[in-house]
């Protein structure tokens, strides 16, 4: 499976980039440990809050900026 994060324009909601996740499942599956039930492989879009913010800029090693995008965790094969 391939993890992503997909980046909006806020204001558009035009596509801007994607930053590809490597290794990181575990993490990811502890992260969203209470999502789990729902989706046991998260193979979902799954929104990054602003809860999410601190956990997923220490995985990508860059900043987020949700005044200015959407992201979003995605799955594809």
């Amino acid at each position: 499976m391939r993890r992503q994060i997909n980046i909006f324009d806020k204001i558009t909601e035009e596509y801007i980039k994607s930053l590809d996740l490597e290794n990181c499942d575990d993490e990811l599956k502890k992260h969203y440990q209470s999502i789990l039930l729902e989706g046991p492989n998260l193979i979902y879009e799954y929104e990054i809050e602003e809860k999410d913010v601190d956990f997923f800029e220490k995985l990508i090693h860059q900043k987020i900026d949700r005044d200015r995008y959407c992201y979003f965790l995605s799955c594809s094969e």
